[in-house]
């Protein structure tokens, strides 16, 4: 289901058992820098205002992009979900090394961008469960030739996406949805 009211796109999942709002005008830019040390997603020592940033500042909310790239250490990679997560975007910039993202039980990970990119992946990503990876009303999502995604979680909502965003976008989607 699908809503649009004025400078704010809607989205309904019944699958993640939640309403989310995503009001573009306040979007902002979250870069993953790890430098909280636990890789908590939730941890606002373990986001940056720019990519390479060495403070804190609020982890990423509904309206935020999200970016994964190569301003994090090697070591730093590895991110854990705990809570219910949705943002308007997440991109995995290139930079020679990928990422991990963990989801709890119980827990969904939620891209809403609607009609431009939900998740993209210049690098190689994994996304393991045992928590749920939802893209929003069709986002549109690619993965760069040559790179990987890979979604070892459950895959909830019915909602229409593509798997690709441009000519440059012909990697491999791995779905095994345990």
């Amino acid at each position: 289901m699908r809503f649009l009211a004025h400078a704010a796109a809607l989205a309904v999942s019944s699958a993640a058992g939640f309403f989310a709002a995503v009001p573009e005008a306040d979007a902002a830019d979250r870069y993953w820098t790890g430098l909280g040390g636990d890789g908590l997603w939730s941890n606002t020592a373990n986001w940056g205002s720019t990519s390479g940033s060495t403070t804190g500042v609020s982890v990423p909310g509904s309206g935020d992009v999200v970016y994964l790239d190569n301003g994090a250490a090697a070591d730093q990679r590895n991110i854990i979900i705990t809570s219910n997560v949705t943002v308007n975007r997440t991109e995995v910039k290139p930079g020679g090394m990928g990422y991990t993202i963990t989801i709890n039980d119980g827990v969904t990970f939620q891209a809403v961008n609607r009609n431009d990119t939900g998740i993209y992946v210049d690098e190689d990503l994994i996304i393991n469960g045992p928590g749920s990876v939802h893209l929003g009303p069709d986002a549109n999502s690619g993965v760069l030739t040559g790179k990987t995604l890979t979604i070892n979680a459950k895959w909830v909502g019915t909602n229409i996406f593509e798997l690709h965003r441009n000519a440059n976008s012909k990697g491999v989607w791995l779905f095994t949805n345990p």
